[in-house]
């Protein structure tokens, strides 16, 4: 197996501005859901419901 270097990373956290806020939101059961709209999702959502 070759090995390889990882050097950065990119991720979204709902409501926190890097992962340590995220994790704390964790810690402290922080409901972060919300919903997306069509557009903002990119995709058709009927995609998700077929079997």
């Amino acid at each position: 197996m070759e090995k390889i270097a990882i050097i950065g990373f990119s991720c979204l956290f709902p409501d926190a501005k890097n992962p340590e806020e995220f994790w704390q939101n964790l810690i402290q059961k922080k409901d972060s859901t919300s919903s997306i709209t069509s557009e903002e999702l990119g995709v058709d959502p009927q995609i998700f419901y077929e079997p």
